[in-house]
């Protein structure tokens, strides 16, 4: 099949086209797999497999319930039950099992009989022809392991399971092997050891575990004495008896010192107050005596204020009633100037005594700043003593709980050595199977069905990409740029080569009148009267071709010579089942008239023109203007001649004849020739016909049009794919159902023969 190069869309018809074309090959494919894979599983030594259930506890279960010494839960978790997942397939746990059992000999006895050994024979094999040919390095004899029990462990360990039950913490061990009550029996020492060993590793562990310990626990006891000594030296070298109570009276005293100095500022604060008022308003006394500050009461300046107001009240009241002159009025101004001159005095011996009291006052903080700096470093000194006192003490506590921590840890650890219990324990021991795991027949089987279908498909489509034959009409519109003129179905020829001689409605039948009706189709304004049935090689029906539309032509009235022109290989008369003499040679030659050499078919209308005798210049006489003038007299003398041809690739007569005739029709057996063959025997009409080889250029379906344009008319008039193995499909179908129809409806009435009357033909 070739696929059609000009459509992307992949269709399912097609699919199923090469599926059904190609059933031979995957059936063959399907079977072949299947019988295999039967004969090799029926072949196969049965194997057993035992499974041991145990359970893997985080930590043992202890009577005593002590502090755990490990982290539980997370990723802790995961990483332990994996350490125990493959401590189960450790190579010394292995070794301890075949030692344990003797197994040593039954592998070695069993090796060289099993399918495995055979399979590692040819691995070595095949490594020593590697490394003969220089592909692989020979292995360095120092890295080879010279331990027996290494090939031992690896069959071992190829037969062991270690699986896991998701969302617990069951593990479920299994072991295989040819007898199922060895399989029981390994798959539990497998457990039983791994137990062992978990509780050796578990005392080994425990004993280095107490070991360091005791050496710990010494030296933190003396470290415990060491810090000790230290905090009590410390303590009597500070004095630091009753550290608490002098702290408390050191910081009582800076309190008290710290109070003073806030009394001692605030009174200088005020006095200074008081002074900078008294400046201000020494130029104003007046001012002064009528605003006088509350700092500066009780003192002279206040007498004086009280005096001078009550004058001033006198004199406002005795101005009322006296005159200016009078000398009470008179003796009261002379009081208030005397209490304005004494004002000023007044100020001034304020002024004095306040100097004299800010003296002191800051004489007096100064003296107490001093102390407060004393009394701060007795204490930073003293809070220094304690944070040393502090920091001794703690590490006097904490190397005190560390060995009693250690203490505590080597009293577990005591206990804990006295226990022989695990953290492993068989749940379900292995039980002898009754039933084999391998080989599974029966899924062998199927999955040697579906692989066998995979690659039977896979092959049929690989051999349908190889076939560059033509076995569709579809093919050879594709591949071929000629005019299809029909499709001839392979039909039985135990009844003879001409299904047209009854000219009963049949489906092969019609396949000729298609044939017929698309040739008058061709060329209906030229009609050819000379056509040549040619084929690149032999057999592939151009004969049969010839002969049956010879009488599908002749069903029509006309006047068909048949001619046989295929001087090597004749077949005609025997089609018809008349005499082959004589015949063309003869008639060419002119030993006999020509009317002698055509016979009657006993077919109306069908007339014979057979090879004749053989003779040695048979190519020149189709070279000859006898011929010449034999093919023009036939073709002035009969409705059509129909010219049979040898192969054209073969010998060179069909081009030499092509020059006579009006027309060319090629023959393609369907499945048979490569389409370039076909190909090339079309370019080599062409070119006989054209007198040209440009004309074989359009031949190639990748040239364009315009070339073919230029190149003048050749006289091949359409191909005929004979010999198709089948016609299938809902069309062919619909085809034969009108066929019946009309053959029941309408009978002889309406043929096409008087069809083609009435149109001339």
């Amino acid at each position: 099949m070739i696929l059609n190069k000009d459509t992307e869309d992949f269709q399912i018809s097609e699919f199923l086209k090469v599926l059904v074309r190609r059933k031979f090959t995957i059936l063959g494919c399907v079977i072949t797999f299947v019988v295999l894979t039967a004969l090799v599983s029926y072949r196969i030594k049965p194997v057993y497999q035992a499974t041991v259930q145990i359970l893997i506890e985080r930590e043992v279960p202890k009577a005593v319930k002590l502090q755990p010494s490990f982290s539980t839960g997370g990723p802790a978790d995961f990483d332990f039950y994996k350490t125990q997942y493959e401590l189960l397939k450790s190579r010394s746990l292995a070794k301890n099992v075949i030692q344990r059992l003797g197994l040593e000999d039954r592998f070695e006895s069993k090796a060289e009989g099993s399918e495995e050994f055979v399979y590692y024979r040819f691995r070595k094999w095949i490594e020593e022809k590697m490394i003969g040919l220089g592909i692989r390095e020979k292995p360095n004899a120092e890295n080879v392991t010279s331990d027996p029990y290494t090939p031992l462990v690896n069959r071992f360990l190829r037969n062991l399971q270690i699986n896991p039950i998701r969302g617990s913490r069951l593990v479920k061990i299994s072991y295989r092997d040819h007898s199922p009550s060895w399989a029981a029996e390994i798959a539990n020492n497998v457990a039983e050891i791994f137990i062992l060993k978990k509780i050796e590793m578990k005392s080994s562990m425990e004993a280095g575990v107490g070991d360091w310990l005791d050496a710990r626990l010494g030296e933190t006891k003396k470290q415990l004495s060491r810090t000790e000594k230290v905090l009590s030296d410390y303590k009597e070298s500070k004095k630091l008896t009753s550290i608490d109570e002098r702290r408390v009276i050191a910081n009582q005293k800076l309190t008290l010192t710290n109070s003073e100095i806030n009394t001692v500022k605030s009174s200088i604060v005020e006095k200074e107050t008081l002074k900078n008022q008294l400046e201000s308003r020494r130029d104003n006394p007046i001012e002064l005596l009528l605003d006088l500050p509350d700092k500066a009461r009780n003192s002279n300046l206040e007498f004086l204020n009280k005096d001078y107001r009550e004058i001033k009240k006198q004199l406002s009241d005795e101005s009322k009633k006296l005159g200016p002159k009078h000398p009470k009025i008179t003796s009261l101004l002379q009081k208030i100037k005397s209490i304005e001159e004494r004002v000023p005095l007044a100020i001034g011996r304020m002024l004095k005594s306040l100097e004299i009291d800010l003296q002191s006052l800051k004489t007096r903080e100064k003296s107490l700043m001093d102390r407060q700096i004393e009394q701060r470093k007795g204490v930073i000194v003293l809070d220094r003593n304690v944070l040393r006192f502090n920091s001794l003490k703690r590490d006097v506590e904490s190397d005190r709980r560390m060995y009693e921590v250690l203490l505590q840890r080597q009293k577990e650890t005591d206990i804990e050595s006295k226990q022989t219990d695990s953290n492993v324990r068989i749940v379900d021991a292995a039980e002898v199977p009754i039933s084999h795991v391998a080989p599974n027949i029966t899924l062998n089987i199927i999955l040697s069905f579906g692989l066998g279908s995979f690659f039977g498909v896979f092959l049929a489509f690989f051999l349908e990409s190889l076939d560059r034959t033509l076995r569709t009409e579809e093919d050879m519109e594709n591949q071929l740029s000629f005019l299809n003129l029909g499709s001839i179905s392979k039909f039985d020829k135990s009844e003879g080569d001409l299904p047209l001689r009854q000219n009963e409605d049949s489906p092969l039948v019609e396949e000729f009148r298609r044939i017929r009706t698309n040739l008058f189709n061709s060329a209906p304004e030229n009609p050819k009267k000379v056509l040549m049935i040619a084929s690149a090689t032999p057999k592939e029906g151009k004969t049969t071709l010839a002969a049956n539309l010879g009488l599908a032509m002749a069903h029509l009235g006309k006047r068909v010579l048949i001619l046989d022109a295929d001087l090597r290989r004749s077949r005609i008369h025997s089609i018809f089942n008349i005499s082959g003499e004589p015949g063309l040679a003869e008639a060419i030659s002119g030993k006999y008239p020509l009317n002698k050499c055509i016979h009657n078919s006993g077919i109306k209308n069908v007339f014979i023109l057979p090879r004749g005798a053989p003779a040695e210049n048979m190519s020149d006489l189709l070279n000859s203007f006898k011929f010449k003038s034999l093919i023009s007299y036939l073709r002035d003398n009969y409705g059509l001649v129909i010219v049979d041809v040898p192969p054209i690739l073969a010998v060179s007569d069909a081009s030499t004849i092509s020059h006579s005739c009006d027309g060319i029709i090629f023959v393609i057996k369907a499945g048979e020739n490569d389409v370039q063959l076909s190909q090339r025997a079309l370019k080599k009409l062409v070119t006989s016909t054209t007198g040209g080889i440009r004309q074989s250029r359009s031949l190639d379906r990748r040239k364009p049009e315009e070339e073919e344009a230029l190149a003048g008319p050749h006289k091949i008039l359409g191909v005929v794919l004979n010999m198709v193995e089948h016609k299938s499909g809902k069309a062919y179908e619909y085809y034969n159902k009108i066929y019946d129809y009309y053959g029941k409806h309408y009978g002889a009435e309406y043929s096409e023969g008087s069809k083609y009357k009435n149109m001339g033909l």
